[in-house]
């Protein structure tokens, strides 16, 4: 994956979690758990990509 696609993967990380509807209090803190493990990972590969 290229640094360009990264952070492309990232945008639409963000976009699919801003447009995501929650039932309830627990549904949203799994969903922000999972959204920032993915956001980190991803941030994590485009410095690896930069260096």
């Amino acid at each position: 994956m290229s640094a360009h696609a990264t952070a492309t993967a990232i945008e639409q990380e963000a976009e699919a979690f801003c447009r995501r509807r929650f039932t309830d209090q627990a549904d949203y803190l799994e969903a922000k758990d999972t959204h920032c493990k993915r956001v980190r990972a991803l941030v994590r590969k485009l410095r690896a990509q930069a260096r």
